[in-house]
């Protein structure tokens, strides 16, 4: 079927600039990668996930791999296990493309960027890999809402064990927040599923259907978080 040229700007549009984003910083990564998601489709759902883990140590070596966020086909993964990595943390943006249906955007993955859900979560979560103290959990917050609330001062890249180049752009901050990554990161398995100011939090079957596109978050009580129900689709 030959594409219309709606559906050619469609498909041009739904790769961004990335080369422009440097390592270590993926959630202002993230943050410019849903503004230009946002203003490509501003008629879609556009969200973001961070993928972490309640006993999480931002400022420690990997000691213990158990209390990291586990994820495969990433680029400073190992190649010969198939791009497994360790993060303390991870975020990415998800897509709802009215002809390619749910999409993820990881400024990380070796997998196709864009990549469906579906691959995603089969190849690079693999929900199946899931050991006791490594509960993965996800925190899904509407694109505008974090584009609107996030904000850092950077100062969790200044440790020894993390220490990092900044990006080359400004700090990002709001009018009466300098910093306010922990929040982002703030999350507790037995309080799964729960909503707070910055989105909602899910443990791994929930969130794995979430990615999905599974079930439906209703409704964003903007700019004060969600009113959680969740439902199958």
């Amino acid at each position: 079927m030959t594409m219309t040229a709606r559906q050619k700007s469609s498909e041009k549009r739904l790769t961004p600039v990335c080369s422009k984003f440097p390592k270590k910083s993926i959630e202002e990564n993230v943050w410019h990668l849903s503004k230009q998601l946002i203003s490509a489709f501003p008629t879609s759902n556009c969200r973001v996930c961070f993928l972490t883990n309640c006993k999480r140590k931002v400022s420690q070596l990997f000691e213990d791999v158990n209390f990291y966020v586990s994820l495969w086909h990433q680029r400073t993964g190992d190649p010969n296990f198939e791009g497994f990595v360790v993060w303390d943390y991870h975020v990415f943006a998800m897509l709802h493309h009215d002809q390619q249906g749910e999409l993820i955007f990881d400024l990380d993955t070796t997998l196709q960027f864009p990549c469906s859900a579906k691959e995603y979560v089969e190849k690079a979560i693999r929900p199946d890999c899931e050991c006791h103290n490594n509960r993965r959990l996800f925190r899904v917050v509407d694109a505008k809402l974090y584009v609107e609330k996030f904000a850092s001062d950077r100062s969790h890249m200044i440790s020894p064990e993390t220490f990092a180049h900044p990006p080359p752009w400004p700090i990002i901050v709001t009018h009466n927040c300098q910093n306010n990554l922990s929040k982002w990161l703030e999350v507790a398995v037995d309080r799964c599923p729960h909503t707070d100011s910055y989105g909602c939090v899910f443990n791994l079957e929930h969130g794995v259907k979430i990615v999905n596109g599974k079930y439906c978050i209703h409704t964003p009580t903007y700019p004060y978080g969600y009113d959680l129900f969740v439902c199958c689709v």
